[in-house]
């Protein structure tokens, strides 16, 4: 509830200085001719990236708490319960039982929305095509691609799309590994 007041209290302080500075569209003349201001908020906006932000935590939030919530309720309660009776607080209960058993899930979670953000298309497709200082790596491959018919620099970009995730991949390949191991 506080972030949606926060929210608002910066769209608010945001049209009070536009109307308090160079204000909210209006009219200019040059040289006997009156022309309009139109206010242009999307391209103004120095918060584009952040609104497409904002989408991608909401699509994601979902996946990210049901895994999450699954790995604490697998958590055994004989562990909690013998921490508890060994006087535990609350606190020290998660931070040093359920944070260390859910680990692993941590992980994977983490590892699936890196891979995520690193090849975000559809949100920036969507709502911007790019514009206004949103362009990612995945949007310009695809306008490279299919929109300027360079399909060598199209796979160019997607090769460096595909490399920067593999570091990411591995390191959980490998976390996956020595956890069976052990």
């Amino acid at each position: 509830m506080a972030g949606f007041a926060a929210g608002f209290l910066l769209l608010d302080a945001y049209l009070i200085y536009r109307i308090l500075g160079p204000g909210l569209g209006g009219f200019t003349e040059a040289g006997g001719v009156v022309t309009p201001r139109p206010v242009l908020f999307i391209q103004e906006a120095p918060f584009n990236n952040m609104w497409l932000m904002v989408v991608l935590i909401w699509v994601q939030v979902g996946f990210a708490m049901v895994i999450l919530s699954a790995a604490i309720k697998a958590v055994p309660t004989e562990l909690t319960e013998a921490a508890k009776v060994d006087g535990a607080t609350d606190s020290q209960v998660f931070w040093r039982i359920t944070l260390p058993q859910i680990g692993p899930t941590i992980g994977v979670v983490v590892t699936a929305l890196f891979v995520t953000v690193m090849k975000v298309f559809d949100i920036v497709y969507a709502m911007t095509n790019g514009n206004f200082g949103t362009q990612v790596i995945a949007n310009q491959m695809w306008i490279t691609a299919f929109g300027q018919s360079n399909l060598g620099l199209g796979s160019a970009l997607a090769v460096v799309l595909f490399v920067s995730v593999i570091p990411v991949m591995w390191i959980n390949i490998r976390r996956t590994q020595r956890e069976r191991i052990a």
